[in-house]
């Protein structure tokens, strides 16, 4: 029996030795259950054949059971964070802190969403931009009220009466043809550029303020309008500056309103206050008349955004729709709308065609009196007829200088 101990104990020790040799150690692969490992490797545990040479036999079953301790003593997976994005992970912000705190800060002291002293806080900030298309302004303004003075002129010199060499007097003509485009691009472009980021602050501000509102806020208004405020209304405000900077808007008419008023009294003091007071007259009634009509191009607009409020949520909301049977009442309210807008769009066509028919009655009886008053004071000696040219230039100018602004002030007023 002591023999059979010793027997045993030494092909325990050899199978030990076996096993070691089996599963060598790695850092990278999991180390083995302690209790495990001795209820395996217990004394307690019957040997069947302690020889070395009858393992690989049986090794079957020790490498599936120890690939079942592998499996369980293996700790499990984990996602601990994604790794951390690079400079270029996105897009930089295209205002600075401060700026955003400033554009915050006003949106909650503020009650209204665009304000003119906020548009004129941010105009200040184009100082340099402002100044030079002031001075290519007056550089415009002076060169398109020449021309009328130089083309009198020329008639005067065809006839015979004038004392200039006619080369001379074209040369300059050609000049101020010349410069006259240069100025406006130069006005035009700077003034186009600094609306743009004026705009575009207006933008970021307004969403901003959006952006902070409460839950009620956002059922209360609809996602189009809200949509709608950011694109087409704020597309409109631009066009008040971007569609004023043109050869007979905006600060180009105001200008030549104001040269050519000034002209007209130093060329004759009996005709220009006649002349422009006629023309002034005549512009503040068809002025009347357009802002009459404000109510119609509004209407006409609140119809197009219910259009399109309409169709939006019809197509994001199809499932619901269909879901319901919904369609007949989402057609009926669409051919309602569209009813409303065709009568709308009717109503301001036809005075569309009355502003242009006003217009050309400002020309006309402008033109009828310059004739008659300048006509009778040429006949008498009075005036010459380079200045009787030069006052129908002028009448052009500021017919429709006064046109355009009249129509101006009352979409502004």
């Amino acid at each position: 029996a002591k023999l059979h101990q010793e027997k045993g104990k030494a092909g325990e020790a050899m199978a030990l030795s076996s096993w070691s040799m089996r599963l060598p150690y790695s850092p990278s692969r999991p180390t083995l259950n302690p209790r495990r490992s001795r209820l395996l490797f217990s004394p307690s545990v019957p040997i069947l054949n302690p020889r070395p040479s009858r393992l690989p036999a049986t090794s079957h079953v020790a490498d599936s059971g120890r690939r079942r301790c592998l499996r369980l003593g293996r700790p499990p997976h984990a996602y601990i964070s994604a790794p951390a994005p690079g400079p270029d992970a996105y897009q930089s912000p295209s205002f600075d802190a401060a700026e955003a705190a400033a554009d915050v800060a006003a949106a909650i002291s503020s009650t209204d969403a665009i304000t003119w002293a906020g548009v004129w806080a941010l105009l200040s900030q184009h100082k340099a931009r402002l100044a030079i298309s002031l001075a290519a302004l007056l550089a415009c303004t002076t060169s398109t009220l020449s021309m009328p003075l130089f083309s009198g002129r020329f008639f005067e010199t065809l006839i015979g009466r004038g004392s200039e060499p006619l080369t001379r007097l074209l040369s300059k003509i050609a000049v101020l043809y010349t410069l006259e485009p240069i100025f406006t691009i130069v006005f035009v472009i700077n003034m186009t550029v600094v609306w743009e980021k004026v705009m575009g602050r207006l933008r970021s501000q307004i969403f901003r303020r959006i952006l902070i509102q409460k839950m009620v806020f956002f059922d209360r208004h609809k996602v189009g309008e809200l949509t709608g405020l950011l694109t087409s209304d704020l597309g409109s405000l631009k066009g008040v500056v971007s569609d004023n900077i043109s050869r007979d808007r905006g600060l180009r008419a105001f200008s030549e309103i104001t040269g050519t008023l000034c002209i007209l009294f130093t060329l004759s003091t009996e005709l220009a206050p006649v002349l422009g007071l006629l023309i002034v007259s005549v512009s503040v009634i068809v002025a009347i008349f357009k802002r009459s009509t404000v109510p119609t191009f509004k209407s006409y607009g609140i119809v197009q955004a219910h259009i399109s409020d309409c169709v939006s949520e019809t197509f994001s909301a199809i499932r619901t729709v269909r879901s319901f049977g919904g369609e007949k009442r989402q057609i009926s309210m669409f051919d309602n709308l569209a009813l409303s807008f065709q009568n709308s769009g009717t109503k301001l066509g036809v005075l569309k065609a009355a502003n242009e028919s006003l217009t050309r009655v400002v020309v006309y009886v402008s033109l009828m009196a310059l004739y008659i008053l300048g006509g009778s004071k040429v006949s008498a000696g009075k005036l010459s007829i380079g200045t009787m040219a030069s006052f129908i230039g002028y009448t052009f100018t500021l017919t429709f200088a006064v046109s355009s602004k009249s129509c101006l002030l009352s979409i502004l007023l």
